[in-house]
Formats: C-alpha cells, structure tokens, sequence
C-alpha cells in the first residue's frame, strides 16, 4: 500500500533526519553584540531622518521616494541577517546498501562538446557506491557512443522516438527536463530507486555518493541538494564575479532555509528519490524546472536536504555575453515560479511561503534599488528637487550605519563553505550586479508579458559572441545622467559640490563597464589566437617583423605569448641598427630578397608578398592557410624578411639555426 506523505506534518518530516545549529555559542555571543550595535546606528539614522519635524514637507515626494528606497536596502539587509539564527547543517548519514543508483548527466548537440563531458562521465564513474552510469545525448553522436563504450558508461538517446519528441511540454526536444523525461519513462522508473542528475560540466567527486544516498533512509525525504561551487574562478573577471556572487546563497542562505524545511534544489546537481519524482510524471516542463520541482514537492509533503559541503565543482560562464544570457534566464525564471505558480500552490502566507516569496524578491532588490535611484537623481540634476532631502541624506549617521553594515557582513563570512579562500571584499561581484541590473529588468518585463519560454542552456564552450550588450543600456544610462548634469548647470540646478561629483562618478562607472566589455573580448581573443598560434618563437619571429624600440621588449612578448604585429621599418634606421634590435635566430647576411620570388628548392618558409606558397608546400610543413588570406599577416604562413635564402645559417635539414653559425655552409 501506498503510503500519503502529504498527510506527515513538516516538523515531523524535518525532524527524521537529525540535524544541529551551525552557531556556537562563541558565534552567537558576537551575533548579539553585532545586532545591538546595527540596531543602536539604524536608531540613530532614522531619528536624524525624521526630524526636525516636518522639515521634509517641502519635499515630500523626493523625501518618500528615499525613504521607499531605504527600505528596499536596509530591509532585505536586516532579513538576511537575521536569517542566520536559523542555519543548521544535517549530521552524515550511512547509506544502506542494496540501493538501485543511476548516475546520469545529459548532452545537448553543439552546446555540450565530448571535451567537457569526458571529465564528468569518468568522475560519475568513480563514485563510491555501487551504481550504473549514464549518458543521455540528445543528438546519438557516434563521438559520445565511443566515450560511452571506453568508459563503461551506458547511452541513451531519444532520438528516433517520436513520441519523445515534442515541441513543448514534457518531452520538449534539445532540452534538459525532456530529455531526462524520456529517460525515466523507458529506463529510470522501472530500474532505479535513486537518481544522481549531473549537469555536463560538473564534475563530482568519488565520496558523492555516498555523502548523499544515507539521508534517503528517511521515508519522506524526495530530494538531496549540494552545493554549486566554480572552479574556474579566475579564468576571468566575470567567471570570478559570477562566483562571489554564490558565496552567501549556497552558505548562509541555503542553511538557512534548510533550517525552516525549504531546501531549494538547484539543477546543477542533485539527487532524488524516483518514487516521488514519480508521482509528478518527472520534471515539470519550465526553463527552471529545478525550482518548480521544489515547489510540487512542498505541496506533496516532500522534503528536502541540504549538505553545505564541496562535493562537486563546475564551470561559471566566462564571457559577458554568457553571464548575461544566465543572468536572464534565472531571474526570468525564478519571478515567474514566485509571481504564478506559487501564489497558485500556496494557500495561506505562512513562514515558509514568505521566505520563498523573498527568495525571489532578491532578484529584484538590486534592480528596484538601480533604477529608483536613477530617477532619483535625474529629478535632482535636472530640476533641483529634493536638494534639502539630498543634504539632509548626507549625514555622519549614515555613514556609521554603512559600516555597520559592512562589519557585519564579514561576520557573515565565518560561515561560507570555504571561508579561507571566499572572505574578503566581493568587488567583481558588485561590478556584475551594476551591469546587470537592466537585464533583470529585461526579465522582469518578459514574466509581464507571459511569452513563452524557449529552453536556453549556458554555452559550456567558449563563446565567439561579439555583441557588446552592455553598450546600450548603460550608454543611455551615462547619457541620461550627463544630459540632465548639464541641464542642472545651466539652469543653476546644482548648487552643491559633491552633486558634481556623484554625477561624474556616475557616468564614469557607465562608460567603464561598457569599456571594461570591450577590454575583456579584446583580450580572450588575443588569447584565444595566441592558443592556436605556433608555440615555437621563432617561428612567430619568422612571420613579424618586430616595431618596438628595444629589443628586451620585443623578446618579453614572444616569451609571453602576446600578439607580435608586423610593422613598417622605421625610416632614418640603418641596417645595422635594426639588426641590432633582431633576435639572433634573424640574424643573417644582409637582407633577404627572396621575398619577391618564389619559393626556393631549398625549403626555405619565406613567402612571396601576394599570392604565398602553394598549399600542398604549406601541407607538406603541416600548416595550412585559408583562401585569400595574406600570408605575411598570418603566424601559418610565415614570411621570411631577414634570413638570407642561402645555406649559411641553416641547418643540414634548411631550418634556422638559432645560433646563426656558419658551420652548416
């Protein structure tokens, strides 16, 4: 017989699996004192805010909408922080054995290579319980069927299943939710009890499994969440952003709702118990099926785990244009679970619902406060209103509860899962929340609209997107502010100095993140060519002729792998001055003139200015060159200027000789 566990009440079913507060008392001790000092400057705030009475009369609708705006910080503020009593971590639980495991990571064609799903499919296997891996490639590649078969992985693929191939719902094609529900509904349901999901790029490691599988003895536990954590971190300034960002949710956050049963899962990895899966027909079809699932749980009485432990690590998006289109999709995602379907699950506003609801008001916080004090400070510029309220703002007050604030916050990092390597002031982090924030707006205004969703997976592989999002939102943010600066001016709007500051300060931080967009796609693609270049130096030597003034310059850059450019001989030069400045593997007798000839019978590399060398000369080097490309403005084509075509200086083989010897004449 079936049993209900809609019918166990929620401290019952939180109480099966034992669990302890995560303060000691030492923690707690400080947590007070903090509490009484942030409350002690909120107090001290608000009384100078407030009076002398009536003095914002005048003002009133610049002195409400700041004080709206204060709200939104301060409040949130104050939630988190004191959310932190309410952390617990669950004590480690044995897994009994007998259990029928399934470890399965899914492919999406093109988005997925075989590079990236190599490390996850061999950690999967190595997990420390008896269990069967396997992969769910949506496109049948051949490539993966042979990683599968070398790797003793088991494959499936939907493909030639129509049934499973629908455009939405449950089976939508090229997404995770269908891919993993046509799984379950051949193979997963029938055989297994449990299943480990794994996003592709994720990699585990071997005591996964068994960190995870003993809390299942609990009967009403459906779910059991970890961690996300990015090790990747500083392959850039946005991978890095994208990871302090995680640092407080997966910690404190995730505890805390842990500790009030409202585990969330996150799709990245997971484990779950099929039975219950079962009874939802699998992954609700949603962009964030993850968070919709949490959701049915709750209503079923279900309950969840979390293990604030690294057990598995994987990879943050490294380019803007990657971090925004996430960016997008999760904050689409989580306000349209908050604003439909969980007013329509929930019945009553109980504790739980109201964390929930604030989980998702957090993606808007940043937002809401972004634009509320643009146009806040548009109406001061532009018209002088709220000047009092302005100067009234700007008080000692504030500026001890600011750093209040900040003390308590590294407070907050003693419980980050690696504090050591975590704490510390999140600067990247706040320069992604100030260029996103139009985004999230963008999301915002899509759940408005109720458009269908079109299951988008965050490219795993390196990005060749040259869009400069950035530029047009905080262009017109920069324009809105510096327009309504100089129409402050000549009106005689902005009479106090630090407003000419803030305004500077303001469209300088604009046009910087649009500049730093740049700088950073600038820079992975002259990594990105220095990658495929020919790693010897003298070959690139070979292909440019050097421009800088010093020779110790020119080697720096060869040594270092950055981009050597060819460029004209500076005039008034003599030839030996430039040679001087040559590295020695150029250095010849006189100046080469086979540039201007064909390629000689001596196997010489150098190139004729137009036209190049034949490509089955350039196949048989083992290079190739494209159509129509100039081959002195390739590393591959390498165009010999300063070597004369002769036997000195060669070897027995007509390659250079870096020592430049004439032994081999």
């Amino acid at each position: 017989m079936k049993t209900e566990f809609s019918d166990i009440p929620a401290r019952q079913a939180r109480d099966s699996v034992r669990s302890r507060k995560v303060f000691t008392s030492g923690d707690l001790i400080v947590f007070v004192v903090l509490s009484v000092l942030r409350l002690a400057a909120l107090a001290w705030f608000l009384v100078h805010w407030l009076t002398p009475a009536g003095w914002w009369h005048a003002e009133k609708p610049m002195f409400l909408s700041a004080t709206l705006l204060l709200v939104i910080g301060l409040g949130g503020n104050q939630l988190r922080w004191a959310s932190l009593t309410l952390m617990k971590r669950p004590v480690p639980m044995e897994p009994r054995k007998g259990l029928r495991v399934a470890a399965v990571t899914t492919c999406v064609p093109d988005l997925e290579p075989p590079e990236i799903l190599a490390p996850t499919l061999e950690a999967l296997v190595s997990l420390d319980y008896p269990h069967d891996t396997w992969l769910l490639d949506e496109g049948d590649s051949e490539v993966l069927r042979d990683l599968c078969r070398s790797l003793g992985v088991r494959h499936f693929s939907r493909q030639g299943m129509p049934f499973y191939q629908a455009e939405s719902g449950a089976f939508a094609s090229r997404s995770k939710h269908g891919n993993y529900n046509a799984w379950l509904q051949e193979i997963g349901f029938e055989n297994y009890d449990i299943l480990i999901a794994f996003d592709p790029d994720h990699v585990p490691v071997p005591e996964y499994a068994s960190s995870v599988l003993g809390f299942f003895e609990g009967p009403q536990v459906a779910y059991v969440q970890a961690p996300q954590v990015y090790r990747n971190q500083s392959a850039s300034l946005v991978a890095r952003g994208a990871a302090e960002e995680t640092y407080a949710y997966y910690s404190a956050t995730e505890m805390a709702s842990y500790g009030v049963g409202e585990t969330v899962l996150t799709g990245s990895h997971n484990v779950h118990r099929l039975s219950a899966l079962r009874e939802f027909g699998g992954f609700p079809d949603h962009a964030a099926e993850d968070l919709l699932q949490t959701v049915y749980y709750r209503m079923r009485g279900w309950q969840g785990v979390y293990i604030p432990r690294v057990l598995a690590t994987g990879l943050a998006p490294e380019e803007w244009s990657e971090y925004l289109t996430q960016q997008i999709r999760w904050a689409r995602s989580v306000l349209d679970i908050k604003v439909r379907h969980l007013p329509a699950t929930s019945g009553s506003l109980s504790r739980e619902s109201l964390i929930e609801i604030l989980q998702g008001f957090g993606y808007l916080q940043d937002g809401l406060l972004a634009a509320g004090l643009l146009l806040w400070l548009l109406l001061l510029l532009a018209a002088g209103t709220g000047q009092k309220t302005y100067e009234h703002l700007a008080s000692p007050s504030l500026a001890v509860l600011v750093a209040m604030l900040f003390v308590s916050d590294l407070f907050r990092q003693r419980f980050y899962l690696q504090p050591e390597a975590e704490a510390g002031i999140h600067w990247r982090a706040g320069l992604l929340r100030v260029a996103k924030w139009p985004f999230v707006w963008k999301a915002f205004w899509l759940v408005i609209l109720n458009k269908p969703f079109s299951y988008v997976v965050t490219p795993k592989a390196k990005s060749s997107d040259t869009r400069r999002r950035l530029m047009l939102p905080h262009g017109m943010v920069a324009a809105a502010i510096a327009i309504a600066w100089a129409i402050g001016v000549v009106l005689g709007n902005v009479r106090d100095a630090s407003l000419h500051v803030l305004a500077a300060a303001l469209v300088a931080m604009s046009l910087g993140v649009i500049l730093l967009e740049g700088a950073l796609k600038r820079g992975r693609r002259v990594a990105r060519a220095a990658s495929r270049a020919p790693s010897d130096a003298r070959v690139r030597a070979q292909a440019y002729r050097p421009r800088f003034r010093t020779r110790e310059r020119f080697l720096h850059r060869l040594q270092t792998g950055g981009s050597v450019r060819r460029g004209s001989r500076p005039r008034g030069r003599s030839d030996a001055r430039r040679r001087a400045f040559e590295p020695s593997a150029l250095r010849g007798r006189g100046r080469c003139r086979a540039r201007r000839l064909p390629p000689c019978e001596r196997g010489c590399s150098h190139q004729p200015p137009s036209g190049g060398a034949p490509r089955r000369a350039l196949r048989a080097q083992g290079r190739e060159r494209p159509r129509n490309a100039s081959p002195r403005r390739r590393v591959g084509a390498m165009a010999c200027r300063f070597v004369r075509c002769s036997p000195r200086g060669r070897g027995d083989d007509g390659r250079l000789d870096p020592q430049g010897s004439s032994e081999t004449s």
